[in-house]
């Protein structure tokens, strides 16, 4: 009887064991979908600044240019 009862401790503390290790994998690993998701999310973030950046550089770029063609254009006329 004495041994009955120790084996049905041992096994529910086995399987609470396994239960709570269980939980804290399901835990970690919804933590790290949602790092995973921060992640992304930051990286699309980085990019759309650097297109943005780079539109304005261009765009910095194509006036500095007409500027000089129309500067070119001016010194030809008499």
């Amino acid at each position: 009887s004495r041994q009955v009862v120790s084996k049905l401790l041992e096994e529910q503390i086995i399987k609470n064991a396994e239960n709570k290790e269980k939980e804290r994998q399901k835990i970690l690993n919804s933590e790290r979908n949602y790092l995973n998701r921060l992640s992304t999310e930051i990286e699309l973030h980085n990019a759309m600044d650097r297109s943005m950046h780079l539109e304005k550089q261009r765009s910095l770029l194509e006036a500095w240019e007409r500027d000089g063609h129309i500067r070119n254009l001016k010194k030809l006329q008499p």
